[in-house]
């Protein structure tokens, strides 16, 4: 939710027992009101483990695998602003002046353990008085959208 500076518009989401008497297997798409989509997915029972975020922007598809720690990076940009650091050019598309060069970047990503991490900035902003990275506003708006998101799955159930 602290990606998206904007309002939520509808929520749609949909769950399904399936191999016990819980949501074994739920998805939301919550719809902001500034045009933005976030498909969520969330699956006891798949096989493989993942867990993975996809970002899709005008120029740009991100994709971040919190499991491995890969990230990449599909960008389109002016052909005369390739330089060296850009990890790998797939060419050019489009003509004349809208010609965009297809590139791709795999930033280096930290070694981090994620939960020591959150509670070391946890701790950090109650000793230091620091503003927290994520607000008590951002973190009610998430609740608010999961207890939607809830109450969509039951509601889905009872058709």
């Amino acid at each position: 939710m602290s990606l998206i500076k904007s309002k939520v518009k509808t929520v749609h989401a949909s769950g399904v027992a399936v191999v016990s008497d819980n949501v074994d297997i739920a998805n939301a798409r919550i719809e902001f009101e500034n045009g933005a989509v976030a498909n969520v997915t969330a699956s006891r029972i798949y096989q493989k483990k993942m867990r993975k975020m996809r970002m899709f922007q005008k120029d740009s598809y991100i994709s971040v695998d919190f499991d491995s720690g890969v990230s990449e990076v599909f960008r389109l940009i002016s052909p005369n602003d390739i330089s060296v650091e850009h990890f790998l050019s797939f060419g050019e598309i489009g003509v004349g002046e809208h010609k965009k060069s297809v590139i791709y970047e795999q930033p280096e990503i930290k070694e981090v353990n994620a939960l020591k991490h959150e509670q070391q900035l946890f701790v950090e902003t109650v000793l230091d008085d620091k503003k927290p990275i994520v607000s008590g506003e951002d973190g009610l708006r998430a609740l608010r959208v999961a207890e939607i998101i809830l109450q969509k799955i039951s509601e889905s159930k009872l058709k």
